[in-house]
């Protein structure tokens, strides 16, 4: 439900967005041209007080659904990049999500995969779903789908880092000191 509700608030969002681009377009036309924006008002019969505070409203929602979004699971609009490390110190073998996973440790942790838990075939990420879209990993050799529980295709590959540092700072993974 929680999903349902985050597309929603983003179609709704493209929509405002879209709208206020609209509204801008125009405003600028109207500037330009007077009798222009006088006409549209006009055959809308709205008075200018009206307009102007749904104008400001849709704005304020807008600005609203973006922070929504900016803080919501997904990282909202930017993605770092994280490297393999060149020479990691401890290689773990993870199964998460109905997948086994590599994970890189040294001086941070890196996922590869993930990989079929039958064949260890590393699978590609596809989107299906007819009107909710969701993302599968797909094994090419057993023509099996895993689900991605995740929002995003790149927040599995984060939460299976996220757990090995975990299990490393709370003292589950022990890592042998060097001398």
């Amino acid at each position: 439900m929680v999903g349902f509700f985050k597309k929603f608030v983003e179609a709704v969002t493209v929509k405002l967005i879209v709208e206020i681009i609209f509204a801008v377009v125009i405003l600028v036309l109207g500037y330009l041209n007077r009798d222009m924006i006088l006409s549209f008002l006009l055959l809308y019969q709205l008075p200018t007080w009206v307009t102007i505070a749904v104008a400001f409203s849709i704005i304020f929602l807008v600005g609203i659904a973006l922070v929504i979004h900016s803080s919501s699971k997904g990282g909202g609009f930017v993605y770092a990049a994280r490297h393999r490390p060149e020479n990691p110190k401890y290689i773990f073998n993870v199964n998460m999500f109905s997948v086994k996973w590599k994970v890189l440790y040294g001086p941070y942790a890196f996922s590869e995969g993930p990989f079929c838990p039958k064949c260890m075939f590393e699978m590609d990420s596809e989107k299906k779903g007819l009107l909710i879209k969701k993302y599968y990993w797909r094994c090419v050799p057993c023509n099996k789908f895993y689900e991605n529980p995740e929002r995003f295709p790149f927040d599995a590959e984060r939460a299976v880092e996220k757990y090995i540092e975990s299990e490393i700072r709370s003292g589950h993974l022990k890592l042998e000191r060097e001398n």
